[in-house]
Formats: C-alpha cells, sequence, structure tokens
C-alpha cells in the first residue's frame, strides 16, 4: 500500500499537483472539520459510489479518515478496482489537523 504523510501532503497542496483528497469518514466527522477541496465518500457507500466520484482512474487520490484505518480500508479498496495511484494519509485528519496552520 502507497502511505503519504501530512508534510508530503502539504507540500502537493502547495505545488497545485492534481489529486483528489478522498475523504472516507462519516458525514457527521466530515461536517465538524476536512481538508479544504476533499471530497466524501463514507467507507460505507464507497463501493457504490466509487465509479461515479472517481471517473478518472489515473488521477492521484489520497485516502483520509480520522486515523488511517478506514482510509487503509479503501486504498486497497480502490487499488484492487485498478486505480494504481491511491495513497493513504499516515494518521489520518487527526495528524493533518495538527498542521492546519503550516
Amino acid at each position: 500500500m502507497k502511505t503519504i504523510n501530512t508534510p508530503e501532503l502539504k507540500e502537493w497542496q502547495k505545488q497545485n499537483k492534481e489529486f483528489v483528497i478522498l475523504d472516507v469518514r462519516s458525514k457527521t466527522e466530515y461536517e465538524d472539520s476536512y481538508i479544504p477541496n476533499s471530497i466524501l465518500v463514507p467507507l460505507d457507500t464507497l463501493e457504490k459510489e466509487f465509479t461515479n466520484k472517481l471517473p478518472n482512474k489515473e488521477i492521484a487520490i489520497v485516502c483520509v479518515c480520522h486515523s488511517g484505518s478506514r482510509s487503509s480500508l479503501a486504498t486497497n479498496f480502490l487499488t484492487g478496482q485498478g486505480y494504481p495511484n491511491v495513497y493513504n494519509l499516515v494518521g489520518g485528519f487527526m495528524i493533518y489537523s495538527m498542521f492546519v496552520n503550516d
């Protein structure tokens, strides 16, 4: 499984790299706080929604959840569906939120 850490993700954001941030937390968690420009597809609906929400299989996708567990499941699922550039955000939103003001 490919991974990315928060400093690397922040660098991608600064460089305006083309990628998707896929938040697989619940709607309630997402509404509380989220990474800007991310899209919400809760893990329990990912199997039904991934083809509509992620039509470009070649774009880099960064999966995020609270701590990294659900996003690792999402990363493995999408990789198994033929998406070659899927990354799990190490430490999830919990770690990302510590770097918000960087």
